[in-house]
């Protein structure tokens, strides 16, 4: 039986997917296509640039999440990150297209992730220590120092391309919380929206067949295959962990506005 989650304080937020309890980040429904278009600037190249404002907001000690499925673009490098107030990029993830993470470039390389196949993504942001704990395809690294000093967020951005060359990839279930807060941005590519682009286009499409899942998406359909389909009781999380199991923090992928 599933148990709709009614959040209070939601210190539970900040360990999601790091407890040990958290669901994956997987395709569902519809998915984002994101590809290049070619610049107006001389030299012409190739080049995607999505920028979502969602308010600005001071931090100090709190714990932001980010959440996102991802097939970065083939060949070339795709990044995700947030922008602070004054505008500069704090917090990126650097797909290269070779299959490996840099949250700076030049920079150490900081994870590895699946080339031509979806990633599950997570990260726990912790302005306290100005450092992120990553979770990707299941593996845990960190914590990584923030590219950037930052005491605020203010937006969601994804690049890619910057190649004379066509390039193309999917984006899906992007979610960021803020511990005590909730949900700052939420997007799953459902809801027939147009979207503003600087570059290129995103443009909401079913999932691409032939591509693979991670295993923490897997191990989450047949979880949630195994539960009967009705809704159990609401349960009020005043503060703390200890109210409910881990995994019904945010609810289940697939759940939403139940």
């Amino acid at each position: 039986m599933r148990t709709k989650v009614v959040l209070g304080a939601v210190i539970g937020l900040a360990l999601l997917g790091f407890a040990g309890g958290g669901t994956a980040s997987c395709p569902e429904n519809l998915v984002g296509f994101m590809e290049t278009t070619p610049d107006e600037m001389p030299p012409t190249y190739e080049a995607f640039e999505w920028y979502s404002y969602f308010g600005s907001r001071p931090l100090t000690d709190q714990v932001l999440t980010v959440e996102l499925a991802i097939i970065p673009m083939m060949g070339v490098w795709t990044a995700a990150g947030l922008d602070a107030f004054d505008g500069p990029t704090f917090f990126a993830l650097n797909f290269d297209g070779r299959g490996n993470v840099q949250s700076v470039v030049p920079g150490p390389v900081i994870a590895t992730y699946t080339t031509g196949g979806w990633n599950d993504v997570s990260a726990m942001l912790r302005f306290a220590t100005q450092d992120f704990l990553l979770k990707l395809n299941g593996e845990s690294f960190g914590p990584i120092p923030f590219g950037l000093p930052a005491l605020s967020v203010q937006a969601f951005r994804v690049n890619g391309g910057n190649t004379v060359n066509p390039a193309w990839g999917w984006i899906d279930q992007i979610r960021i919380g803020l511990a005590g807060v909730g949900i700052l941005f939420e997007e799953d590519f459902d809801h027939g929206r147009d979207f503003s682009m600087f570059h290129g286009r995103l443009t909401p499409v079913p999932p691409p067949p032939g591509f693979r899942v991670p295993p923490s998406c897997l191990a989450d359909v047949e979880a949630s295959a195994a539960d009967p389909p009705e809704i159990g009781p609401v349960v009020i999380v005043l503060s703390g962990l200890g109210v409910i199991p881990p995994a019904f923090l945010l609810g289940r992928r697939g759940s939403r506005g139940n």
